[in-house]
């Protein structure tokens, strides 16, 4: 790849650039392992309860449950933040598939998809429908 030439996004081709959150980090958005998402939670399971559940396996970083804005309800998934990632690969081991306040949850590395094409930049081209 030549520098300043960004890589192609695979369902359309446009080219993909780094968000400035990737450049500030440096990491160009990898997953250095040590970050889990956590789906099937019941809605009783706070950050603190998630957070509890964890360091019971590891060093816990940060925990978050996710919330919907408007209902302030959980939406039954999270993501866990473990100090290394061999903590991670721990906490995966002993609490995928177990129960949590009734539900079982789904421990699995965050993957980190292909960034999102930027509305302002000049490569994308929204089409409205109507002719000039």
């Amino acid at each position: 790849m030549i520098a300043g030439e960004y890589p192609k996004h695979p369902a359309h081709g446009l080219e993909i650039e780094p968000s400035d959150r990737d450049r500030r980090n440096g990491d160009g958005g990898t997953n250095p392992g040590n970050n889990l998402h956590v789906s099937g939670l019941s809605n009783r399971v706070d950050t603190r309860d998630l957070e509890a559940a964890f360091a019971k396996i590891g060093r816990v970083k940060k925990a978050s449950v996710m919330y919907d804005p408007h209902s302030r309800e959980s939406r039954g998934f999270g993501f866990v933040t473990m100090e290394t990632a061999e903590e991670a690969d721990a906490a995966i081991t002993a609490l995928n598939a177990t129960d949590l306040m009734g539900k079982n949850m789904n421990v699995e590395k965050v993957s980190r998809a292909a960034p999102a094409l930027h509305l302002s930049s000049p490569l994308l081209t929204l089409y409205t429908g109507s002719s000039c």
